[in-house]
């Protein structure tokens, strides 16, 4: 697992609970340790090189009237795209098919796949 991953098992789970984060501030974690308390394992998990006490950032989107960009950080640039590069399994059982991205092609598709998540703010 990648050391700065967060890896997700259920979407549903952790869509819902983003969602209970996104309407209650006072809930959202504020560290490592706080974010294992709230998010069983079987949900999602971050790698063991992260310590409990390590500090959590989250972002809320801005006011629908204000225009915001989320940038990849540039490290993650520098990384190639995965091989091959999948999407999540809810997207094959929503299409009832399973979606691959030809070798050929990860590379644009990464590209285009950071231009609609920064711009749509992807909720």
């Amino acid at each position: 697992m990648d050391p700065y991953e967060i890896k997700i098992k259920n979407y549903l789970k952790m869509g819902e609970i983003l969602q209970g984060w996104a309407r209650n501030a006072d809930t959202v974690p504020q560290t490592v340790g706080d974010f294992r308390d709230q998010v069983p394992s079987n949900v999602a998990e971050l790698a063991e090189e992260f310590a409990s006490e390590d500090p959590l950032k989250i972002f809320n989107a801005p006011d629908q009237k204000v225009v915001s960009i989320m940038l990849p950080h540039p490290d993650d640039l520098d990384l190639p795209p995965p091989s091959p590069y999948t999407l999540p399994d809810f997207y094959d059982e929503a299409y009832d098919a399973t979606l691959v991205t030809p070798s050929e092609e990860e590379h644009n598709f990464r590209s285009k796949r950071i231009a609609d998540y920064a711009l749509r703010k992807c909720v």
